[in-house]
């Protein structure tokens, strides 16, 4: 997919350099969407420490029942 598109800039641009910056910035922009998405996931888990730490506290070691708990909490912030 990246040779095609390196092909069709060589038609234009002589310097490799420019190509390679070029085809650099599509991928970029092609990859934003994810990388934006992955962003505010984490930062929707980063607000969310405070209260699973909580609920680690209530719980202990009864995996389901904090499993339980999480998934809750987890629909109640979707």
């Amino acid at each position: 997919m990246v040779i095609p598109i390196f092909n069709f800039f060589k038609g234009f641009v002589s310097s490799y350099g420019i190509i390679i910056a070029l085809l650099t910035l599509i991928i970029r922009l092609l990859i934003s969407p994810l990388n934006y998405s992955s962003y505010l996931s984490g930062a929707k888990m980063k607000a969310l420490r405070p209260e699973i730490a909580k609920l680690k506290a209530k719980h202990g070691d009864d995996q389901q029942a904090m499993s339980m708990d999480q998934m809750k909490l987890f629909r109640k912030q979707a």
